[in-house]
């Protein structure tokens, strides 16, 4: 039998520019280290258009 490869992945979004009205976000693989999906959140957030951003929803 074949091996199979699940992806596995998780959205998440900044609130900040949710609760102005526009959708920001990533698509995050969930199968890495906790630093590195943290890593990738805090990305997500300085890439938003609303400055100072902390907070997100996955």
């Amino acid at each position: 039998m074949g091996e199979t490869t699940e992806e596995i992945k998780i959205y998440v979004a900044c609130l900040a520019s949710y609760n102005d009205g526009i959708l920001h976000g990533a698509w995050i693989d969930a199968n890495q280290d906790v630093g590195n999906i943290h890593d990738e959140i805090r990305a997500m957030l300085q890439a938003s258009s609303v400055r100072g951003t902390e907070e997100y929803a996955s």
